[in-house]
């Protein structure tokens, strides 16, 4: 096989492939830690979303196997065996898709319990309405890239559709962090608490961190794509983003429990809560909460599950508010 042919195709490929094996083991110790700790304070339909991505993960990372094990082990040597690709590798967009969608769908679900504004919930609206756009052009790919008979090299044909699918992930990543940093930003600044603020701070800080992976990965697929259209440079980037969003999701929901317990302050791309993690509850509210009035009722988002027993001397005599 030609230097260069392993080098811009056969290399990329088995980055890839390594890639996926060490994230997917992220994701089972993520799970592993969610089945134990988290998952009896969910609702069910949560309970079953984790599993669904975990199981869609699962399946694609086999598949990312097989195709890959053909091209470089049964077919070695063989060029037009990384160009002309198995049955398997059309799947990976819409696999991607799915996941991304399941995800992104998610956060809007998290917006809009966090928000009352019409402006709000109307951004969570729009959060799902790109996701199922971008997963209706991932579809059109795998579509499209099977009619072409999986030939590699005419992939550029389905720039429209591909485009599409990344620009859609992009933009929505983005306005999934945008609209969780305002809201965090607006409780830090009715916040009255040191505890508190800190928190917030360290919310909106890994609110970034977190989009600015997801959406960088998925830009960064466009960029390869579109400078480096003839290599497989792009597929590296195009295999991990799905394990990504897998990962963030559980990892999010873990991140409730280590606050709870104390072993970390921080949360990806959510709050924490008291009792039941994404679903709506009541408890008392204690000097770290931040408590808001919405159509005459008590509100609050839950910032901390930290209580001071000094500060919570009569908790009887505190009012109740709704945490998310």
């Amino acid at each position: 096989m030609p230097t260069q042919v392993v080098l811009t195709l056969a290399g990329p490929l088995f980055i890839g492939v390594i890639l996926v094996w060490a994230l997917l083991g992220s994701l089972i110790i993520q799970l592993y830690d969610y089945h134990n700790t988290s998952r009896s304070s969910d609702r069910l339909w949560v309970q079953i979303l984790v599993y669904m991505v975990f199981l869609l993960d699962l399946l694609q990372t086999v598949l990312i196997t097989q195709s890959s094990w053909i091209a470089l082990i049964v077919n070695w040597g063989d060029a037009t065996a990384l160009i002309n690709t198995p049955w398997s590798s059309a799947t990976t967009p819409l696999l991607n898709g799915l996941l991304a969608a399941c995800v992104q769908c998610f956060f809007a679900w998290r917006i809009w319990q966090l928000t009352h504004s019409t402006i709000g919930r109307g951004i969570a609206i729009v959060i799902v309405a790109l996701a199922l756009m971008q997963l209706a052009a991932a579809a059109a790919v795998t579509a499209e890239y099977t009619l072409f008979n999986r030939d590699y090299s005419r992939l550029p044909e389905l720039s429209h559709a591909d485009d599409t699918r990344l620009i859609g992930n992009f933009i929505c990543d983005t306005v999934i962090a945008t609209s969780m940093v305002i809201i965090l930003a607006k409780a830090h600044r009715q916040s009255h608490f040191k505890a508190t603020e800190t928190l917030l701070n360290r919310l909106i800080v890994n609110t970034i961190e977190t989009a600015a992976i997801t959406a960088g990965v998925t830009l960064l697929t466009l960029i390869l794509f579109k400078v480096s259209p003839a290599t497989y440079y792009d597929i590296v980037t195009d295999y991990v983003s799905g394990r990504i969003y897998s990962n963030v999701l559980v990892a999010t929901l873990n991140g409730r429990h280590r606050s709870r317990n104390g072993l970390s302050s921080i949360n990806n791309f959510g709050t924490v809560d008291f009792a039941h993690g994404t679903e709506m509850n009541t408890f008392t509210a204690a000097q770290h909460t931040t408590i808001t009035t919405v159509s005459g009722q008590l509100r609050g988002v839950a910032i901390s599950t930290t209580v001071d027993t000094n500060e919570m001397a009569d908790r009887s005599s505190l009012p109740k508010v709704t945490a998310i």
